[in-house]
């Protein structure tokens, strides 16, 4: 592979299929090249095309493999990732996250099985294929009986491709959701993803406690922990002991200190949450409540500031500049919250930005609601202390929507960001419809449109529309609902 982009050069010549990386692919060449059929005799044609600018212009659909066009579609628009990114943006395990080495057939089978479902689901209802979901459906079916095989002797071997197995069964759920057919239930409790979120723990648990003397953290521990992690601020439970500590799991230096600031805010809404049960159910006095209130919100404001001193750590080259959109252009609202735009160096660089303002808004929520719903201290200045929180908020919210633009890639600087910002064009499509960036901005837009109370109405609405936009850009089912009522009830 000669890693040109958007295609590798060579394979392109040879009209061959490849993702572009050497770990993970398997090529299917032309029918001519693997001797399926004979060349015609004679000179060749003399045709010439224009350079081909998309995967679909490079990968005809036919004669082509459906189940490989798929999996080369994920592999290179979902998978993609620069390998100076910090680790806390991975979203998904890939098959280049396995430890080298894992040549055993039953593994070759799960890491397949596991790929190609997902691949095919999101490729089914990206690029309107019924066929392909119909594939997908019967590859997950397959996964799922040799799974339960697998987990029977469950050991250091095979447990990577466990995880990664259950983790795309995860996301295959979530790409299938479908919100008509789901009924009333309440979404927190019925998430799709949610039996396979649990047995990941488990298999995380046997990790610690049977492998991790012996075998350090992988890329695939590491994301299924993160992913826990995500999944306990997402419904206000504790995280285990053996979970809590992120350098036993190979997290260091700024992902280590985001992790350990993300584990602080899980337990500090765990404990709020307990505490307005027992609000509710014992009915104390105003003093006890105020004496069990306000190390909470301490603990709040200490965060609020360890987040702080987290972005102060950040490099000089994820520094990002504030721009204009030219005021005598329409903007679209959908696409844009305001005309003020953040520009970056990079996706990536907007991307640790974006979790920092997410985080950010999580926890001055959090703090808004032990201020406005327990009295902490009768003699204390609480209205002003409430009112300084919610302008924080809501200055944190607006930073978050400038930043949105850009990872969707809805605006570019015609001859660079340096210049003024009449130089800014809008691009003709509201939405980008790459689903990497996409990926990159997912998890703070599900804070922010979620599990983050306390905002004005229309800042809430279009985080919300954002999600929901993402989810059928990026072909994740669950996110489509973000502006329906159900998904509040996260």
């Amino acid at each position: 592979c000669d890693e040109a982009q958007p295609v590798c050069q060579r394979c392109a010549k040879s009209r061959r299929i490849c993702d572009g990386r050497q770990a993970f692919i398997v090529h299917t060449e032309n029918p001519y090249a693997s001797g399926q059929k004979k060349r015609p005799r004679g000179p060749r044609s003399t045709r010439k095309s224009e350079p081909a600018t998309t995967l679909h212009a490079l990968l005809p659909r036919q004669p082509l493999d459906l189940q490989a066009e798929a999996v080369v579609y994920y592999v290179r628009f979902y998978l993609h990732s620069p390998k100076d990114a910090l680790p806390l943006l991975s979203a998904h395990c890939a098959p280049s996250d396995l430890q080298p080495g894992r040549t055993l057939q039953i593994e070759c089978q799960l890491v397949n099985l596991a790929i190609s479902s997902i691949a095919l689901a999101l490729f089914s209802r990206t690029q309107q294929c019924p066929q392909a979901g119909v594939q997908a459906a019967a590859q997950y079916q397959k996964l799922l009986q040799l799974l339960q095989l697998t987990l029977i002797s469950l050991n250091q071997n095979n447990i990577e491709s466990c995880l990664l197995a259950i983790s795309h069964m995860g996301l295959y759920e979530n790409a299938i959701y479908r919100p008509q057919k789901q009924g009333n239930a309440s979404l927190s409790m019925a998430l799709p993803s949610m039996p396979h979120d649990e047995g990941a723990l488990v298999l995380l648990k046997f990790w610690k406690e049977h492998l991790s003397l012996r075998q350090p953290a992988t890329n695939v521990v590491k994301t299924i922990r993160r992913e826990a992690i995500k999944h306990a601020l997402l419904g206000k439970v504790a995280l285990p002991e053996w979970m809590k500590d992120g350098a036993a799991f190979g997290e260091d230096g700024l992902a280590l200190e985001y992790d350990t600031i993300l584990i602080r805010i899980a337990s500090v809404r765990q404990r709020l949450s307990a505490l307005f049960q027992y609000k509710s159910s014992r009915q104390p006095d105003a003093k006890e409540l105020a004496g069990l209130a306000e190390p909470l919100n301490q603990e709040a404001q200490d965060i609020d500031q360890a987040l702080q001193d987290w972005r102060m750590n950040f490099p000089n080259a994820w520094s990002y500049t504030r721009h204009r959109l030219p005021t005598h252009r329409l903007w679209p609202k959908t696409s844009f919250f305001s005309p003020e735009v953040s520009v970056y160096r990079r996706l990536e660089d907007a991307a640790v930005w974006a979790r920092y303002f997410s985080s950010r808004m999580l926890v001055l929520s959090t703090r808004l609601s032990i201020l406005q719903n327990i009295e902490v201290n009768p003699d204390s200045l609480q209205h002003e202390q409430s009112s300084g929180c919610r302008f924080k908020l809501q200055a944190t919210a607006a930073s978050l929507a400038s930043t949105v633009p850009f990872c969707l890639e809805r605006f570019k600087f015609a001859n660079g960001p340096d210049l003024a910002d009449q130089d800014i064009t809008l691009n003709k499509s509201e939405i980008t419809t790459n689903p990497y960036a996409a990926g990159l901005v997912t998890n703070p837009l599900v804070t922010a449109s979620s599990i983050v109370s306390h905002l004005p109405k229309e800042q809430k609405s279009w985080f919300q529309s954002q999600l929901a936009q993402l989810g059928r850009v990026s072909g994740f089912g669950i996110f489509e609902i973000a502006t329906t009522e159900r998904w509040s009830d996260l």
